[in-house]
């Protein structure tokens, strides 16, 4: 795995960060710090009280929902009750339930990769962790889904980018590994599988 330079990263930094300097890359990533604000904060975030959402505002949205969702209302289908449901119980804001691309959450659920997270004995998701990485330096980062097939995980980060598979792959292929280690040293078992799901396209990308 590459190694940042030298004296390069804070104390305490994210997954994200540490991809950055590893790329030396100035894309917008998808931050693991904003999966934990948006844990910590309210039941409703505060941006969801505007009346339109931004797309990287909806990107947060749908990770938001796909870590709360009812996954028996998912594997029936009844996705719009289970949204309802959420908004009920003041977990999404009206903003937020109209913001939801249903087909988003119907292209994961229905898919070979949603069918197998669904029959699943052991299913976590939104995982946050710490993680030891170089020069010292603790790393956090959110795990959006792992599940575990026979002893072993399956890996899942959602991706709401408006990019190719190809691109997409590029971009967070070593954010993704260092997923995969931290899974792998916070449980003790093997992730036999690592994946990408874009969100837009419906298409689960194989991470090597």
């Amino acid at each position: 795995m590459q190694r940042p330079p030298e004296s390069s990263l804070p104390l305490k930094t994210s997954v994200s960060a540490v991809v950055k300097q590893m790329r030396q890359a100035e894309d917008d990533w998808e931050s693991p710090a904003d999966k934990r604000i948006m844990q910590e904060e309210s039941p409703v975030p505060s941006f969801l009280a505007q009346s339109q959402l931004t797309p990287a505002q909806r990107g947060t949205v749908t990770h938001r929902i796909l870590g709360l969702v009812e996954l028996e209302s998912m594997a029936r289908g009844d996705y719009r009750k289970a949204l309802d449901d959420l908004q009920q119980q003041n977990l999404l804001s009206h903003p937020e339930r109209q913001a939801v691309r249903i087909p988003w959450l119907k292209g994961f659920f229905e898919s070979e990769l949603g069918r197998r997270m669904l029959s699943s004995p052991e299913i976590h998701r939104e995982w946050a962790f710490n993680l030891s990485g170089p020069e010292d330096t603790l790393i956090q980062g959110v795990l959006d889904l792992c599940f575990r097939e026979g002893e072993e995980w399956v890996l899942v980060d959602y991706k709401t980018d408006q990019a190719e598979d190809g691109e997409i792959l590029e971009r967070y292929r070593l954010q993704m590994q260092w997923y995969k280690r931290a899974l792998e040293n916070i449980t003790g078992r093997k992730v036999k599988e690592t994946y990408l799901f874009a969100l837009r396209s419906g298409h689960a990308i194989f991470v090597e």
